[in-house]
């Protein structure tokens, strides 16, 4: 089913329903983005590579509408490259584009159409539908979904349920204030699309085949607790269960206490394993799960700048890796150092970005930049390195209209430089429409 028939099939359900005498409203947001940056491509003459010139336009729309507790909203994205050939080009993305129903019976609402998912454990981008519901304003709620997972390229195009499927649910609570508490469950089968690849006989000759990729199946079970104490304590734990294979998937745990008004302390332990889905050919290989362990420090020096510090140490079972960061923040910018030292070699960065308001804030300038150092494991030569540079205006033109222009320089020793450009208008709107 194309997107054109989802969208008429919305908007008859939404306004043939019964109506009350409330208005209708349509809100929206649209950028304009004009993308251009250069590429390598293949080889020419002299064994070198070509440069091609990208010139590529983006069309994003935000958009919904709005009558009594019926809404329909839309995210969609259109991309062409005005300069290069590009294939599948003009490309049209569809995130979102749903119908819903709000306080049935002042306790349901009903979600239908393609939609985002943000519960729990479960995560990801259905065409299907959902229902909440919601008792004691909120206090307690009750969230379940289905539908056919989206394609990587959100096209138009509903997907087999029986090759990519989600569904699952979630349960909330917020017995009192500051509590927040959930348990949560996902069945996710994602079948990889087929594709056609080259490859070889007993004589090296080289024939096309057909790879009809395999199920990534997941069931996995979580539950998550956080609890504000005031402005003195934050707590949040996470447990994630692999049903499928019967064992703790991820763990979590991270705490900010605030030991005096302009000092505090954060820490945090993670314990992950690395999800491989069943029927995977890496289930065939050796794979180890890694913990984390972080504590940092949080200062105000002014009220306009605050120093933060972070220490974490990474844990495999036979080697492990230190990672330390320093930042300081004002709202005028921040700067910031890390270092990453482990098994898989060393990095060292620097970084920066500032801003400037001019005319009330009417316009703004922006300039940053970074460099970085880094070793692989086990490399007897000169140490790697990149630099960037990065710069931009920001206008508001009124409420409404604001213009964007950004520009990207990188160079390091693989290549001379990389130049970016990037330009965008954005628009945003609300009206009552009156239909009604």
């Amino acid at each position: 089913m194309r997107t054109s028939a989802i969208l008429i099939v919305l908007f008859l359900f939404a306004f043939l329903l019964p109506h009350s005498t409330e208005a209708q409203t349509i809100s929206g947001r649209f950028n304009t983005t004009v993308y251009s940056w250069d590429r390598l491509d293949g080889l020419s003459e002299g064994d070198s590579f070509s440069r091609v010139t990208h010139f590529r336009g983006y069309q994003t729309i935000r958009l919904g509408i709005t009558h009594g507790d019926f809404s329909i909203r839309t995210y969609s994205q259109y991309s062409l490259d005005f300069n290069a050939d590009m294939r599948g080009d003009p490309i049209g993305r569809i995130y979102d584009l749903h119908l819903r129903w709000r306080n049935i019976f002042n306790l349901l609402d009903l979600s239908v159409g393609r939609q985002p998912i943000y519960a729990g454990v479960g995560r990801g981008t259905i065409d299907g539908g959902s229902l909440r519901l919601n008792i004691n304003n909120g206090m307690y709620t009750a969230y379940i979904y289905a539908g056919s997972l989206v394609s990587p390229f959100q096209s138009g195009r509903i997907q087999d349920w029986n090759d990519r499927r989600m569904l699952g649910g979630q349960i909330a609570v917020r017995p009192m204030r500051g509590l927040y508490a959930s348990l949560s469950y996902m069945d996710r089968h994602n079948k990889r699309e087929s594709y056609i690849a080259t490859r070889a006989d007993s004589l090296f000759n080289p024939f096309q085949v057909l790879i009809d990729g395999d199920s990534r199946e997941f069931q996995l079970a979580s539950t998550d607790v956080s609890y504000q104490l005031g402005t003195y304590a934050s707590l949040y734990g996470r447990f994630d269960y692999n049903i499928d294979d019967s064992k703790p998937q991820r763990m979590e745990f991270w705490t900010r206490v605030t030991i005096l008004p302009e000092l505090a302390l954060t820490a945090e332990y993670i314990f992950r394993e690395p999800l491989v889905p069943v029927n995977s050919l890496f289930r065939m290989f050796e794979i180890e799960s890694n913990q984390e362990i972080e504590g940092g420090i949080e200062y105000r020096l002014f009220d306009w700048l605050t120093l933060t510090g972070r220490v974490a140490s990474v844990l495999y079972d036979d080697d492990d890796g230190m990672r330390i960061g320093l930042s300081a923040a004002s709202r005028y910018g921040s700067l910031s150092f890390s270092r990453t030292d482990g098994y898989a070699g060393e990095l060292n960065s620097i970084s920066f970005i500032a801003y400037y308001p001019l005319g009330g804030d009417r316009f703004t300038l922006s300039a940053g930049g970074g460099y970085a150092s880094y070793t692989p494991a086990d490399y007897d030569g000169d140490s790697n390195w990149a630099l960037s540079a990065i710069a931009g205006i920001s206008h508001k033109v009124s409420r409404s209209f604001s213009l964007d222009l950004r520009g990207q320089y990188i160079t390091n020793r693989v290549f001379d430089y990389d130049t970016r450009i990037f330009l965008r208008v954005n628009y945003w709107m609300f009206e009552n429409l009156g239909i009604f």
